[in-house]
């Protein structure tokens, strides 16, 4: 029964995961066709910088929020995951607001790096993405060492679709007050805002569980 149910949840990342890259890519086609070349380039600059923040932030973490709640759930443990998830969230959260500072604060030097000075807003409007990504991976992982993935799942589904409903009419808005630089940097607002939604469907998720969790730290008379 455990293994079909971690199979099923592998399924659903899966299917999931194709399904978000899938919107991704079509999303770029109007999102181009809004900004044109211009903005799409300092949309698409930004990233190398974002990613490499992000995985200095956050790399491996969630990976072994999930592996070690996974082991004390399976040895009927109830307060340790807790406790596992609690430790990770507080790092993750501090980690991320430094690469949030970071990014904002030294913008223009990011901005300066990819030789495109119009991109600071585009790095300023992304920059929060950082703190926002790296507190929702503390519950992905927590969640998924449960092996509840369709939290997860739902999330990136909401990640995608916001892109869609809410980049794009902010990078048209931003475009026509500032121009084709700063459509993309509207879009880039528009991730941020999307990845923001994401993390209060994780953290309403979480409180709506944790009293059942709550139950069972109760019971759980184990050791430390």
């Amino acid at each position: 029964m455990k293994q079909r149910t971690l199979v099923g949840g592998i399924s659903i990342l899966g299917i999931t995961g194709l399904i978000c890259k899938i919107v991704g890519v079509l999303y770029l086609i109007p999102l181009a066709n809004l900004i044109g070349s211009e903005g799409l380039g300092v949309y698409n600059q930004i990233f190398p910088s974002y990613n490499l923040m992000l995985t200095i932030s956050s790399a491996g973490i969630p990976v072994a929020i999930s592996r070690m709640v996974a082991a004390r759930m399976a040895r009927g443990e109830a307060r340790n995951p807790n406790r596992v998830f609690k430790a990770a969230f507080v790092i993750l959260c501090v980690l991320g607001l430094i690469s949030t500072l970071l990014m904002l604060g030294f913008s223009d030097r990011f901005a300066q790096a990819t030789g495109t000075a119009e991109s600071v807003h585009g790095f300023m409007m992304i920059s929060p993405s950082l703190f926002l990504v790296c507190v929702m991976s503390a519950f992905r992982g927590y969640m998924q060492g449960q092996r509840r993935m369709w939290p997860t799942a739902i999330s990136q589904l909401i990640e995608q679709v916001g892109k869609v409903g809410i980049a794009l009419p902010l990078a048209f808005s931003f475009m026509q007050k500032g121009g084709y630089p700063m459509g993309g940097a509207g879009a880039l607002l528009g991730t941020s805002i999307a990845e923001a939604a994401a993390l209060l469907y994780m953290s309403i998720d979480y409180f709506f569980v944790r009293p059942c969790m709550q139950r069972l730290i109760a019971q759980d008379t184990r050791p430390l």
